[in-house]
């Protein structure tokens, strides 16, 4: 049950990214040559009705939860976003080029959950390496926003450490 829930936990998160990813797609990213592209939008709902599936098939006892799941990761992923638009415009990307990096950086999230390294390290640099040379925005830019990204999550999860290894001194300070 418990590899259930946290499968059904990424499944949520993938989805979100891919209902953004249709968004800029549809409205904001014109550079790809992407089939239909204007019509991105169209394939939301089908992507909501694939992850109900999936909860279904995966972990039936959650079925009810799996609305309020997916905002959640709708408002999670959303955060990530505007963390990563700061970061971008603090590195001094275009502002009008600001959906191409947030498409990268969605698509580069993606890529990240590969399990073929660890945290994603490289692969989410190689995604923003390649995927700016399609959308003709710089490269330079691109990495350091991945880097940026990845260092800023590095940083923030470091107390994590603390309860990893002392559970018992966080609750006993009441931290948790």
């Amino acid at each position: 049950r418990v590899v259930a829930l946290l499968l059904s936990d990424r499944v949520s998160g993938l989805v979100a990214i891919v209902i953004y990813i249709l968004i800029l797609l549809s409205i904001f990213v014109s550079d790809l040559p992407v089939p239909y592209q204007d019509y991105g939008w169209v394939m939301i709902p089908f992507a909501v009705a694939g992850y109900y599936a999936v909860v279904y098939f995966i972990c039936k006892s959650t079925i009810g939860q799996s609305w309020l799941v997916l905002l959640y990761s709708m408002v999670i992923q959303g955060l990530q976003m505007g963390a990563a638009i700061l970061i971008a415009n603090g590195i001094g990307c275009e502002v009008c080029r600001m959906p191409d990096y947030v498409f990268l950086f969605f698509i580069s999230s993606i890529a990240s959950a590969i399990p073929v390294s660890i945290g994603g390290v490289g692969l989410r640099e190689a995604t923003f390496a390649f995927g700016s040379q399609y959308l003709n925005v710089d490269d330079g830019q691109a990495v350091a926003l991945s880097i940026v990204f990845y260092l800023t999550s590095l940083v923030a999860s470091l107390p994590g450490i603390a309860y990893m290894l002392k559970p018992e001194w966080i609750k006993k300070h009441k931290m948790l």
